[in-house]
């Protein structure tokens, strides 16, 4: 259910952050946060600023085809492919029933709700100890649930996600928009060379290659795993029976391999900006897309009932956007925004949504982190509606 205000337990703040009250940067603003979550970190660093957050879900989310996310599911646990890349937390939980689903840990079917609100609470965004992987109801943990593949991320988000579902690290943790992944090494070669050669086991004969590279998309033995670190060195738990439960070096299996070490897997939202997709191609990559969900814009009837006459005679100071679909969603919903409230974006996608929407954005922020966040907001409240209020005396 949406409400309109919220207030985060200090306990939940971001370190470093001023507290409420005198003299904090955005004491005397109202904020709108257009989605609704748990221990939204982003919420806890605005109201330390001394802000009133506004939050409201102005889109849900709808999952894809079934056939699609199974057909998806299947390959990710067969290894048929190099690398699986994650753009979105989102991605993560829409994908998540099919994995366990295909590594025989009961069905996709009704395991997790997606159609949902955006950003209300779901088992990726603090609701669960930071390491504990995601384990069906009635269910041990699952022996593992590591691809044979390598897996990218973007974002810190889409990666704890990873980490609090799988219970390992990603690969590789790119920063910024998706299209960040262009410029790591690991993409922006020719996938036939160097680290992308198909690895065999050391008891197999290998044709191709010789000794596999220190990166190599492998089936890891189980004796030789290892965690691997998140930003900050944060890992997880590892265990590696799911590889060897997916495992499969029969000989048709084997005549696969070099068209596997050059295809990626995305499965990301029906929505998502091509670049990344279109990027991979050019470097040779074989990209294999599936529509894992897409974001629709939410019920009026679900807004708090006093956010659409704040809107309307400015009384928010700023609004954060949190995606293309959110910058859709809030002008479906509200209308344009008046003059005085700034338009903060999250990224740069979102920030070139945004403009071609003809809106204009008075700051991007820095990084998708609270602390960034919270500079684009202050930055764009300077901009558009000059200095901060002086508190109101008490009547």
């Amino acid at each position: 259910m949406a409400q309109s205000t919220s207030r985060t337990d200090s306990a939940g703040g971001v370190p470093g952050l001023p507290r409420e009250g005198g003299g904090a940067p955005l004491s005397g603003r109202v904020v709108l946060l257009p989605r609704l979550k748990e221990r939204d970190r982003i919420a806890s660093a605005l109201e330390r600023a001394g802000a009133r957050v506004l939050r409201a879900a102005v889109t849900r989310t709808v999952p894809g085809e079934a056939a699609a996310l199974e057909a998806t599911a299947r390959r990710i646990v067969a290894g048929e492919a190099a690398w699986l890349v994650l753009t979105s937390a989102r991605t993560v939980e829409a994908l998540a029933p099919y994995l366990l689903a295909e590594a025989g840990f009961g069905s996709a079917t009704g395991d997790q709700a997606l159609h949902q609100e955006a950003g209300t609470p779901d088992p990726h965004d603090g609701s669960v100890p930071p390491h504990t992987p995601i384990t069906p109801p009635g269910q041990h943990q699952p022996r593992s649930s590591i691809p044979p593949m390598r897996v990218a991320v973007v974002g810190p988000a889409t990666a704890r996600a990873w980490t609090k579902f799988t219970g390992t690290a990603p690969d590789l943790v790119a920063r910024g928009s998706a299209a960040a992944l262009l410029k790591e090494p690991a993409f922006a070669g020719s996938p036939a060379t160097g680290d992308h050669a198909p690895y065999q086991e050391p008891d197999i004969p290998n044709t191709h290659h010789g000794t596999p590279p220190p990166h190599a998309p492998a089936r890891i033995p189980e004796s030789k795993t290892a965690p691997r670190g998140l930003p900050g060195g944060v890992t997880g738990p590892h265990d590696s029976s799911w590889r060897a439960h997916a495992s499969d070096d029969s000989p048709a299996r084997l005549r696969t391999a070099p068209e596997a070490a050059r295809r990626v897997l995305l499965p990301a939202s029906a929505l998502a900006d091509p670049a990344l997709a279109d990027g991979l191609r050019r470097a040779g990559w074989e990209v294999e897309q599936v529509a894992a969900y897409t974001t629709v814009t939410a019920d009026a009837c679900n807004l708090p009932p006093d956010l659409e006459h704040r809107w309307a005679t400015g009384g928010v100071d700023a609004v954060v956007l949190t995606a293309p679909s959110t910058t859709r969603a809030v002008l479906e919903l509200l209308g344009p925004p008046p003059q005085g409230t700034g338009l903060v974006a999250i990224g740069a996608t979102t920030a070139a949504a945004t403009r071609e929407l003809g809106l204009t954005v008075a700051a991007v922020a820095p990084s998708p982190t609270p602390e960034g966040v919270l500079q684009a907001t202050i930055d764009a409240i300077r901009a558009t509606a000059g200095p901060t209020p002086p508190p109101q005396e008490p009547p």
